[in-house]
């Protein structure tokens, strides 16, 4: 009689509680702070990317990977996810900062691997954000096609890379806004010097393009079925681009002057721009007015309606891609 009586109260316990709204599985999940966010993750960036010889390829690899498949990482990252060097005196206005717009996979597997993390970090928070800071060192001895583009086309830009404290990531409500490259530099870090050759594509001594990081089989995983279609529209759709002249903009020496600015001559990096991309050529504002005597828009409605449906495959594939390797896509 006593269990049974004791089962008939606990029964009826439940009921109330669930009519309350207070039993455990009805309960909302407690809110993460951006501070303890930018804590975890941290200690997380740390063990996936460890320090290593400075011309270890095997530990770039193996950072890749563990940050291609950090959950945390990738679900807090914005779409698109800016990246560029603190410009002096700006404090965190990351807005006055020279900045290019990513991919939040192409800059974690492609940019963020080329640092390994020291074990300090600090976490700040401000008015506006809430600020990681990662001290870090740069893989500054890799082969050259080993790096998203040659950084060393501009010494400033390669100095940041190479003589930057920290990475500054910037969180608000959850989500990495971006990151940049600390105006924080150590001149007595050892320095690697490259002179450029005035190429942004080169074969090496195989044959095989370069760099090899911006190609799709370094982005995406071997068994993605939708990698050769992928493949098969950016090439489509970068030949029509060149005969536009879009590259002479979209390049990393960015002769425009844009803020941010989206990359079109390689494949990985253009991911990001490709609905951008779509809503230009349908608005007819690319080329925007400029200074290098490019005409504004493309007049003849047949060649921006072939460029249109060429980006639009494009996008559609690269969706297809992205959301096979468990990425998301929002169009903006």
């Amino acid at each position: 009689m006593y269990k049974k009586n004791l089962l008939r109260s606990a029964s009826l316990a439940f009921v109330l509680a669930s009519a309350l709204g207070i039993t455990g599985c009805t309960s909302d999940p407690v809110a993460v702070s951006d501070e303890a966010f930018a804590d975890s993750l941290a200690k997380e960036l740390i063990a996936a990317c460890p320090m290593t010889g400075l011309g270890d390829a095997s530990a770039r690899e193996a950072c890749a990977d563990n940050l291609t498949k950090l959950d945390s990482l990738r679900d807090a990252m914005n779409e698109p996810f800016f990246w560029g060097s603190q410009k002096p005196g700006t404090s965190y206005d990351y807005a006055q900062s020279q900045r290019t717009d990513f991919n939040p996979l192409v800059w974690r597997r492609m940019y963020l691997s080329t640092y390994m993390f020291t074990g300090e970090y600090r976490v700040e928070k401000t008015a506006d954000f809430t600020v990681l800071h990662v001290e870090h060192r740069f893989r500054n001895e890799l082969d050259l096609g080993d790096y998203p583009y040659p950084f060393w086309h501009e010494k400033g830009k390669w100095d940041s890379y190479q003589k930057s404290v920290e990475l500054l990531l910037f969180i608000k409500n959850g989500k990495i806004l971006g990151g940049l490259r600390s105006e924080e530099q150590d001149a007595a870090r050892p320095v690697v010097d490259h002179t450029w050759d005035g190429n942004w594509h080169w074969m090496d001594a195989g044959g095989e393009a370069e760099p090899y990081v911006t190609l799709y089989s370094f982005l995406f995983s071997a068994g993605n079925p939708h990698v050769s279609k992928l493949d098969d529209a950016y090439r489509a759709l970068e030949e029509e681009m060149r005969a536009h002249q879009c590259q002479t903009c979209h390049s990393p020496d960015n002769s425009m002057k844009m803020n941010p600015l989206e990359l079109f001559n390689y494949p990985n990096q253009a991911l990001s721009a490709r609905y951008d991309l779509i809503t230009e050529l349908e608005d007819n504002t690319m080329p925007p007015p400029n200074s290098m005597g490019l005409p504004v828009g493309i007049m003849d409605t047949a060649q921006r309606d072939k460029l249109k449906a060429l980006a639009e495959t494009f996008a559609k594939a690269a969706d297809d891609a992205l959301s096979y390797e468990g990425e998301t896509s929002v169009r903006r």
